[in-house]
């Protein structure tokens, strides 16, 4: 609804003061549900829920990559300690 707009005016319509809107919209963006464009005032925008699931899932796949390349790594590392219940 809003699309992009500055801080200031993001933490107005959010009821969030405005020395604690910077550290809101950088917890946002590094869960990636916001996006920065950098201009000046940088204004921010929510992603779309379309893009939030694909950045997800992309992370997901990566780290199911790691762990199948380390497989045979991990699996020696961990096996002595292991035991069954």
């Amino acid at each position: 609804q809003l699309g992009k707009a500055d801080a200031k005016t993001i933490s107005k319509l959010a009821g969030v003061p405005a020395s604690k809107i910077y550290d809101v919209l950088a917890v946002l963006e590094m869960s990636r549900l916001l996006e920065v464009f950098p201009e000046f005032p940088k204004k921010y925008g929510a992603l779309s829920l379309e893009a939030y699931i694909d950045g997800v899932a992309e992370s997901h796949r990566t780290k199911a990559l790691a762990i199948e390349t380390e497989r045979d790594q991990l699996l020696r590392a961990f096996a002595p300690a292991f035991r069954p219940m």
